[in-house]
This record gives structure tokens, sequence and C-alpha cells, in this order.
């Protein structure tokens, strides 16, 4: 059985933003799952606690969502992760004014435009490294959960859990052991090919997955050697 897949991540923030949208609310769900740990880690790489990264996370979200996310975006500003962490660092840059002021006796937070989403407040350095690695992370995951999706509805999660530990493990030939062989109850040659054609269903919906976050399909490959570059450097 297949999984059915989603628009862009850009057709997904404008129904997020949509408050009349019935697939606002599931929308702005499954960004929240996607961008809330390299959110997490951005602020961690800033030098910020645990406990306040995690409050700092969440509040973005919430502040996200009480304010409705900007009508006017367009992809073509570019990468929608890139859009994304240029605003969460408005609103941390926002944030920490609000607490100078509050220590101070100063006026509230003043409000933050989420299409003036350009200016660099923090330096990018590790912070952003860290922010891309764990998006970088979670396309693997999204990718792996949709094959892990289909196996089960294929009757096949015994064979996806025995043989998901050599998926990406590329270093004892075409991957698949005699003890897998033996545990699936198949020939080992069977296994191969097995593992193989895991490997073949992941690389699909590792495209599929990146072809949501891009708007020109042409860049998919791009993206897909950035994303390598990203977990290997």
């Amino acid at each position: 059985m297949s999984v059915t897949f989603d628009t862009t991540q850009w057709t997904v923030i404008f129904q997020a933003g949509d408050a009349e949208s019935p697939d606002g609310s599931v929308a702005f769900g499954k960004l929240c799952r996607s961008y809330w740990q390299p959110m997490y880690a951005f602020t961690r790489g800033s030098g910020t606690s645990h406990e306040n990264a995690q409050d700092l996370t969440q509040s973005f979200f919430q502040y996200l969502l009480q304010n409705q996310l900007p009508a006017g975006v367009h992809p073509a500003k570019g990468r929608f992760r890139s859009w994304m962490l240029a605003v969460f660092k408005n609103f941390l840059a926002a944030e920490h004014r609000h607490d100078t002021r509050q220590k101070r006796g100063g006026p509230d937070l003043q409000t933050i435009t989420l299409e003036d989403a350009h200016h660099e407040l923090i330096d990018p350095s590790t912070p952003a490294r860290e922010f891309e690695r764990e998006w970088a992370r979670s396309v693997l995951a999204n990718a792996l959960e949709r094959l892990r999706v289909e196996c089960d509805h294929a009757g096949q999660m015994n064979r996806f859990t025995l043989l998901q530990e050599s998926l990406f493990d590329l270093t004892k030939g075409e991957g698949a052991s005699a003890e897998q062989a033996a545990a699936l109850g198949i020939s080992l040659n069977a296994a191969k090919i097995a593992l193989s054609r895991l490997r073949q269903r992941y690389r699909e919906l590792l495209r599929k997955e990146v072809s949501r976050l891009v708007e020109d399909p042409a860049e998919v490959d791009d993206e897909i050697s950035h994303l390598v570059r990203v977990l290997t450097q």
C-alpha cells in the first residue's frame, strides 16, 4: 500500500497561515513536528540552556500559531528552511530585547513582522550548522518512517525491523547477513535481494520527501547533495 505524500512545505505554510482552512491545524502540526528539533538545536548551539531552549522553541511555534503565518511569503524568496530559520532568529532577538527591557522596566515586546525575515541577528556559525544537521536528520527520518508504514501495511514489519539496521550500512558487501536471513527464515541470497529492494524503495521515498522541500523538481538532486554534505562534513 502506498503512502500519500504531502504538497510542498511552502503550501503547508500557506495552509497553516489560513485560519479558515480545514487543513490549517493539520498543516501546522506537521510543520511543528518537522522543525521543532532543528529549532531547538539552533537555540542550544547559541549557548542557551536545555530548559530555556525548550521554552523558546515552544514559544516560537505558539507565536506563529497566534499571529498566523504571512500570506505574502512566496517560494521565490528562497529555500523554505532558510526562511524559517530567519524568522526564528528574528523571534529570538525580539525575545532577548523583551527580556532586557523587562529587566530595565521598559516597554513590552514589540511586534515582529514575519515577512521581514532577512536580517541576520545571530552569529550563524555553529548554531546554523546544528540547525542544518537536525533538518537533514529529520528528512531522513521522515523517509524512513514512510518506508516503515509501507512495510507495515504490506505485512512486512518483521522484514523491515530485521533489515533496517543494514539499510545504510554499505561496508559489508551487500549488507544482509546470514543471521538476518536465518531470523527471516529465508536464504542469504533472498535476504540480500530483500535488503536491496528496501534500499531502492527508501531512495525513492527520500526523493519524494525532498521534493516537498523545493518548488522546482529540477532542484531535487541539488537538495539531496546538500543534505549529504550537511551530514558528512
